[in-house]
């Protein structure tokens, strides 16, 4: 019997890298990208801190964060100066239709997902010779004598990356009428990426309106998650985690309390002290006092 050959669906394919940077940008770094671009850009920080600004939106990526542009996307970039970025900046020509659903969109990554990033640094390093960010528009060349297969596998961890992508961002869709189990099941998933996203974004000034658009969720929709899932509202909950991670630098004794308070999000140290008492009964001095106690 002669069997018959299945051709396989391909979804994303990408068909060219136009640039591969690894780049450790100085603190005083700014960039303006004009919209000569006709091709698709990822920014991912592996390090630090860098503000993104585009037409539509302003991103403030920390380590762990990816961006997806489109062709033609205006931006305008600067690191922070108390922790300069390391990022890594991909151009390439794809024409799939879904890539769509990742226009201006910047997500958390996972470890599996960082884990291809990882590789397709290491195999990028084995494929491109470097090239500093300000030559981006000089073609990309390829390294002498490079390893079997490297430059295939950028493509396939890059392609298996997109992929990934493109099913999480169509996690935060409607899925229409769910049993009460997947419903349940759903509302946990959420709320453990709402909670992680919080956790890395301690330090920021953290609002409603930026985590419901982050998640693409209505506040109502995420109040009442975190109500029945955790026991208290978003605001209530960054606010106690906040204080739990005060409470651990004020045992360290690394920083005065203008310093944690910074380093936690708030705008001084007052507002700092004032949330602290409230939370824990006592002030951020007395509670050092409790712990020499001890």
């Amino acid at each position: 019997m002669e069997l018959r050959m299945l051709k396989l669906r391909e979804k994303v394919v990408v068909d060219k890298i136009v640039s591969f940077h690894y780049e450790e940008l100085p603190k005083d770094h700014v960039e303006d990208v004009g919209l000569d671009y006709s091709f698709w850009q990822f920014l991912y920080v592996d390090k630090g801190e860098i503000e993104l600004i585009t037409e539509q939106k302003e991103f403030h990526m920390r380590q762990g964060s990816i961006l997806f542009l489109p062709p033609y996307q205006l931006r305008r970039g600067r690191a922070n100066p108390k922790i300069p970025p390391n990022l890594l900046i991909v151009s390439f020509d794809c024409h799939s239709s879904s890539l769509v659903r990742l226009k201006n969109k910047c997500f958390q990554v996972d470890d599996g997902k960082r884990n291809y990033l990882t590789q397709m640094i290491k195999e990028g390093r084995n494929t491109f010779d470097p090239s500093p960010l300000e030559k981006q528009k000089e073609s990309i060349v390829r390294r002498k004598n490079a390893l079997f297969g490297c430059e295939h596998l950028v493509k396939n961890y890059m392609e298996i990356l997109l992929i990934s992508m493109i099913r999480e961002s169509e996690s935060h869709l409607p899925t229409g009428n769910l049993t009460s189990t997947q419903r349940e099941k759903q509302e946990k998933e959420i709320a453990a990426r709402v909670m992680a996203h919080i956790d890395v974004h301690l330090q920021a000034n953290l609002s409603i309106d930026s985590i419901v658009g982050a998640f693409y969720i209505s506040k109502t929709k995420l109040y009442n998650i975190f109500k029945k899932e955790i026991g208290c509202g978003v605001t209530e909950y960054i606010k106690r985690k906040k204080i739990d991670k005060a409470k651990t630098y004020i045992r360290e004794e690394k920083y005065n309390y203008t310093e944690i308070a910074d380093l936690i999000g708030y705008s001084s140290v007052h507002y700092f002290s004032k949330d602290f008492k409230k939370t824990t009964g006592m002030s951020p001095s007395e509670y050092a006092k409790t712990i020499v106690a001890r």
